[in-house]
């Protein structure tokens, strides 16, 4: 069996974010807009590396856990700054960003994102919160999910989840099922996590086994479930673990 790392590194997704405005931007606006997206990313879960800004721009520097829709973030920025500014300075008429300009910058290793954050920002908060999803999905090849293809399956998952900022709940694994409970970041969409957890898995197995493809059937998975369970902050989230851990 090939050897992997026990440890990977997690992983942030890095983009540049440009926003436009139709305002000149004095001190006072260029605050109350930064106080905003502080606090969106204190409680979703990103980290905002840097903050500057141009006449009708402002450029943000913005980590974020992998597979996050980041659709949904720019929605929720825009939506939260432009409320904020309306309560902070009703008299502002302006359309106060009318675009923004986004490029992905790739994976950086999270040590390294958050060993210098600006503006008091912590790798860790109260306020972050997590969803909690039921995955499962089966096997049609039967019962093959048993004794070393089972220990394997569980390290691939194991290791995806410390790589993506994901918490493993309870996971189970019977010879033609597969049932894991799972804490993922607000913005990381389910479906996508789901999708990265069955192709690294499918790729483990095929490495490390494979008669099971070479067989008839070939190894394959059938459809998958999701089910969420609701949102969880991060003192919730330490006692899911402590539940599962001792049930």
């Amino acid at each position: 069996m090939a050897e992997r790392p026990n440890n990977p590194e997690r992983l942030l997704a890095l983009y540049y974010v440009r926003i436009f405005t139709e305002v000149e931007l004095d001190s006072a606006l260029l605050e109350a807009i930064r106080d905003a997206i502080l606090e969106d990313a204190q409680m979703f879960c990103w980290w905002v590396v840097s903050f500057e800004s141009r006449k009708d721009a402002f450029i943000i520097m913005l980590a974020t856990p992998p597979l996050t829709c980041f659709d949904d973030i720019m929605d929720t920025i825009t939506e939260d700054v432009e409320e904020s500014l309306k309560k902070k300075f009703p008299n502002l008429k302006q359309v106060l960003m009318p675009g923004h300009f986004v490029r992905y910058l790739g994976f950086y290793p999270a040590k390294e994102v958050e060993k210098d954050l600006p503006f008091g920002q912590l790798s860790q908060t109260e306020k972050r919160r997590y969803n909690v999803y039921v995955f499962s999905w089966g096997t049609i090849s039967g019962p093959v999910l048993t004794g070393s293809v089972a220990q394997r399956l569980k390290q691939e998952i194991d290791a995806q989840a410390r790589t993506y900022g994901w918490e493993v709940l309870r996971l189970s694994i019977s010879p033609e099922f597969v049932s894991v409970i799972m804490a993922i970041p607000l913005f990381v969409e389910p479906h996508r996590v789901m999708k990265k957890v069955l192709w690294k898995s499918e790729e483990a197995l095929k490495t490390d086994f494979p008669e099971l493809f070479s067989e008839k059937p070939p190894w394959k998975h059938t459809a998958y479930y999701v089910e969420a369970w609701g949102v969880v902050s991060p003192k919730e989230l330490e006692e899911y673990k402590r539940l599962s851990q001792s049930s």
